[in-house]
């Protein structure tokens, strides 16, 4: 029977050490909680139930919503997280639409946790489908996080998607890319970044690319906030000030 709501760990191997099963655990639930983030624009919106069956570990997430269960979407959400691994199995993949930096790092360490002894598969598993994490989607998450370049900036654009996992993170939507740009804002910039939200900023700091120069993420070390459109002088008043000069 299908089970919309439902994705499962499935992890096996001869030897699998606590540390092991434990990272794993760790990088699967975050990359879930992640992609349930970008898509509900709500953080820790969904609880994900979890349930263990027998034989080789299967970690099965089962998710509800925290709040009226007809406005947040799980299974949507389950739907964007197993059609990410989906799209990153492909021989040439996209970037999956839901996948922040952050749930691509967590699948690299999935899929790094296999060494042929202690693990040797990695599965994602969805109904009766299933995606293998194995070397060739460890090449497309390489690929996709690209190059390490790095320079001092700034990315203009509108404050969306917010995470307090790891700290707050915001979504700017580059006005330049009209991409979603993934930035980490220290403790004392939270009450500001939290105030502009839904606002047009500039947000300055350290700024990573990727190889074809799209700003990836953004460790913010300052953030300026336009006006909006309601607060800006009209022609008429903008005339009146100049014909007095």
């Amino acid at each position: 029977m299908s089970e919309p709501r439902k994705l499962t760990l499935h992890i096996e191997g001869r030897r699998i050490t606590a540390d092991r099963f434990r990272r794993a655990v760790d990088a699967f639930l975050d990359i879930v909680a992640d992609v349930a983030t970008v898509v509900t624009g709500e953080s820790k919106a969904v609880d994900w139930i979890i349930s263990v069956s027998r034989g080789s570990i299967n970690l099965a997430a089962s998710g509800e919503s925290r709040k009226d269960k007809d406005r947040i979407p799980v299974t949507q959400v389950v739907y964007a997280v197993y059609s990410g691994f989906q799209e990153l199995a492909k021989k040439s993949p996209g970037r999956p639409e839901f996948f922040t930096d952050n749930a691509l790092e967590k699948t690299r360490e999935l899929i790094k946790l296999q060494d042929g002894k202690s693990v040797s598969t990695v599965q994602i598993r969805r109904s009766h489908s299933r995606v293998t994490l194995n070397e060739k989607v460890l090449v497309n998450v390489e690929r996709l996080l690209g190059g390490t370049l790095a320079e001092i900036g700034a990315i203009e654009g509108k404050l969306d998607m917010v995470s307090f996992h790891g700290g707050l993170q915001v979504g700017v939507w580059d006005a330049l890319t009209d991409k979603m740009v993934r930035c980490q804002v220290p403790p004392h910039l939270e009450p500001k970044v939290m105030a502009a939200l839904k606002r047009r900023v500039s947000i300055s700091g350290k700024i990573r690319y990727r190889p074809n120069g799209d700003p990836v993420s953004i460790d913010a070390d300052g953030i300026e906030i336009f006006p909006d459109a309601s607060q800006l002088p009209t022609a008429d008043a903008v005339y009146g000030i100049l014909s007095k000069v």
